[in-house]
């Protein structure tokens, strides 16, 4: 059966060595991927308008589509699935609930590359932190300070 990982990124090129380190580490399994990444809706009328694929668009950049496209060639047999979601929430809650719909297993948190955030998300590290405690295990450790 394969494992339902979580790879939190911003759109970077660099935040998806993360998954690459991932698959690097367990090349012997199965994985279903998911690459969150933080959105915020500002407006009402941007929510209604709202679209998932849209978002992720312009979100992306032909460099970070690229480089996806290579680790997925390169690491294709471990691959069952990947996909590319966004995260809306602001609290603990939320983050529990979008892992809990998901059936993850495991998070892969960024050891030495720190997220690029915009001003108004908040610090992922913390959160996934506490889900150590709850039974899901979060892997490559904190980000260097």
């Amino acid at each position: 059966m394969a494992k339902n990982i979580l790879v939190p990124l911003d759109f970077h090129v660099a935040s998806l060595n993360t998954l690459k380190i991932a698959l690097e580490l367990n090349s012997d399994e199965k994985f279903r991927v998911t690459l969150c990444g933080k959105h915020f809706v500002n407006s009402i009328s941007e929510l209604l308008l709202y679209s998932p694929g849209k978002a992720i668009g312009a979100l992306t950049t032909v460099d970070f589509m690229q480089a996806l496209q290579t680790i997925k060639t390169r690491f294709e047999e471990v691959f069952e699935k990947v996909s590319l979601e966004l995260f809306h929430g602001f609290l603990q809650n939320a983050l529990s609930h979008f892992l809990t719909a998901r059936e993850m297993d495991e998070i892969f948190i960024p050891k030495s590359y720190t997220l690029h955030t915009s001003r108004e998300a908040f610090e992922p590290y913390s959160f996934f932190e506490k889900f150590e405690t709850s039974g899901l295990r979060t892997i490559l450790g904190k980000r260097k300070q």
